[in-house]
C-alpha cells in the first residue's frame, strides 16, 4: 500500500501547530527567538570592515575580548559595565584576549617574530610559547590551571594542553589538514579539524576519545567549536546563508543569529551566559551577549525545527 499521501498531509498539521505557537517553518530561524541579544562595544573601537569589537570569553560575569582602533588590536576586560583595556608590553599594536577564568585570561600577540600565547594574571603577563612552534602558537580557552590552544610547526597546525609548564600535543586522527584546540572545561576539550578534503569539523576530546560535532541542520558546510562550559559547547557554522552561532547541549543544536548581523560567531560561553560576535551589513564587527534558555522552550523550538527540516526534507525526495 502506498502509504506516500500521508506525509504531507501529516507535514501540513505540523506546519498548522508550529504557526499557532509563533513558530515558522525553517530550519534554523526559528531558535532565535529564544535568545534574547544585548550589542556591547568597546566605547574605544574604531568600525571599519572586519574590524570592531569581539567579545571572546566570559566567566563569572566577567568578559574579555578585543577591539581594534588606529592603533591596531587590543585586548580588554568588561567587568561591572567598565572596560579595561591591555597590551601585552612585547606586542607591537595587536593583543588579542581570547578566554577567562577567575582572575586569569590567556590569548595571543604578535610582534617581529610572528604570534606567541599569553597568560595574564595579576598584572603579569607569560609568553607561552610551544617548543614545537614555529612562530605561530595561539592561547584559546583556559580553565583554572589547564590551557588549550593551537600552534604551527611549519608543516601543519596541532592543537594542544598546556599545565605545569608542559606542552601536550592534540591531534584528531582525522584531522590530516590541522586540529584547533579552542576551550577546555572539566577536563573536556572543544575545538575544530580539517579533514583530506578540506571540510571543518568540530570535535569534542575527553579520557583520550575524540567524538566528532557536526551541526545537523540541512545545507551545513562546515563546523567549528569554540568553547565549553559544563555540558554547554558553543561555535558557529557556515552554510549557503552565511555563518551562525550554536549552542550545543551534549544531545542537541540551537542555532544562534544576532537580529542585527549577518554573520554570527559564538566564542565563550558560561554557565548562564553566550559572548561573541555579529557582523552589520557593512562588515563591522560587534560584541554581543546573550543568555541560554531554559531548557524546556529550547527542546519545544527544536521539536519543531527537527519537523520542519523533516517536512523540507521530505518535500524535497518527492
Amino acid at each position: 500500500m502506498n502509504t506516500k499521501p500521508i506525509i504531507p498531509r501529516a507535514c501540513s498539521i505540523w506546519q498548522g501547530i508550529l504557526a499557532a505557537i509563533g513558530i515558522a517553518a525553517v530550519a534554523v530561524a526559528p531558535v532565535r527567538a529564544q535568545f534574547v541579544f544585548t550589542t556591547l562595544d568597546n566605547p574605544s573601537a574604531v568600525g571599519a570592515v572586519n574590524q570592531g569589537t569581539t567579545l571572546t570569553g566570559v566567566s563569572a560575569g566577567s568578559i574579555v575580548g578585543y577591539y581594534n582602533d588606529a592603533g591596531g588590536a587590543h585586548g580588554f576586560l568588561y567587568n561591572g559595565g567598565t572596560f579595561t583595556s591591555f597590551d601585552v608590553p612585547s606586542g607591537v599594536g595587536n593583543t588579542f584576549a581570547e578566554s577567562i577564568s577567575g582572575g586569569s585570561i590567556v590569548g595571543y600577540y604578535l610582534d617581529i617574530n610572528g604570534s606567541h600565547g599569553f597568560l595574564y594574571n595579576g598584572g603579569t603577563f607569560t609568553t607561552l610559547d610551544a617548543p614545537s612552534a614555529f612562530g605561530f602558537t595561539s592561547a584559546q580557552g583556559i580553565s583554572g590551571s589547564d590551557i588549550v590552544g593551537y600552534y604551527n610547526d611549519g608543516l601543519s597546525t596541532h592543537g594542544f594542553l598546556y599545565n605545569g609548564g608542559t606542552f601536550t600535543a592534540i591531534n584528531v586522527p582525522a584531522g590530516v589538514n590541522g586540529t584547533y584546540a579552542n576551550g577546555i572545561s572539566g577536563g573536556s576539550i572543544v575545538g575544530y579539524y580539517t579533514d583530506s578534503g578540506g571540510a571543518s569539523h568540530g570535535f569534542l576530546y575527553n579520557s583520550g576519545t575524540f567524538t566528532t560535532l557536526d551541526v545537523p541542520f540541512v545545507g551545513v558546510n562546515g563546523t567549528f567549536a569554540t568553547a565549553i562550559s559544563g555540558a554547554n559547547i558553543v561555535g558557529y557554522y557556515t552554510d549557503g546563508g552565511g555563518t551562525h552561532g550554536f549552542l550545543y547541549n551534549g544531545s542537541t543544536y540551537a542555532a544562534l543569529n544576532d537580529p542585527l548581523g549577518v554573520g554570527t560567531y559564538a566564542y565563550g560561553v558560561s554557565d548562564s551566559q553566550i559572548v561573541g560576535m555579529y557582523k552589520d551589513s557593512g562588515s563591522v564587527y560587534h560584541g554581543f551577549v546573550t543568555n541560554i534558555p531554559e531548557p524546556s522552550t529550547w527542546m519545544l523550538v527544536l521539536a519543531g525545527i527537527a519537523g520542519a527540516a523533516f517536512c523540507a526534507r521530505r518535500r524535497l525526495n518527492s
